[in-house]
């Protein structure tokens, strides 16, 4: 992978004067295939990747904020009195537990490269793929949940309307 060049400049400026770089400034409006890490060295290469794995996870703690958002608003509108988790404690409890599987799967994914200096390379590439993933699967998530409204009888009406606006009255408004 290469690096554009603004972006290793910025990342060595800002770390240079002992400010911290911006990881979601680093990449903003890249696509991933866009995002190459040149083969100049590999701890150029590494210091790349960690920063893709940083804008990586600093999108995924954004689309973790607003599904968090919207599940306080549905815990707020419908508790759970007879169960233990509502939808944050949900969203939170399964974030947690993703962010584990993710190190334990790149974990595995790179044991080959344990004590070469390749794994600098392999060990982040992996996470922010899978953190780029996770982040595409949450914005999923958020848009099927917020695709739920209660019709005028009160109702909750799943994704009927997203999958066939015209099938009912009400998902014409």
């Amino acid at each position: 992978m290469r690096l554009t060049l603004a972006a290793v400049l910025m990342f060595v400026a800002a770390s240079s004067a002992n400010a911290q770089p911006r990881p979601e400034d680093a990449f903003a409006g890249q696509a991933v295939g866009d995002i190459v890490c040149g083969a100049e060295s590999t701890l150029t290469q590494s210091a790349c990747l960690v920063l893709w794995r940083e804008h990586e996870e600093a999108l995924l703690q954004q689309s973790v904020e607003r599904l968090l958002t919207y599940a306080r608003e549905q815990d707020a509108r419908h508790p759970f009195p007879n169960e233990p988790t509502g939808y944050v404690a949900s969203v939170t409890e399964a974030q947690h537990g993703w962010l584990e599987s993710r190190d334990r799967e790149c974990s595995l994914a790179t044991l080959d490269d344990v004590g070469g200096s390749i794994r600098r390379l392999s060990y982040p590439n992996c996470q922010a793929s899978l953190t780029l993933q996770r982040r595409k699967q949450l914005d999923r998530v958020l848009v099927l949940w917020q695709a739920e409204f209660e019709d005028s009888s009160g109702e909750q009406v799943a994704i009927a309307c997203v999958l066939n606006p015209t099938a009912f009255e009400f998902c014409q408004k």
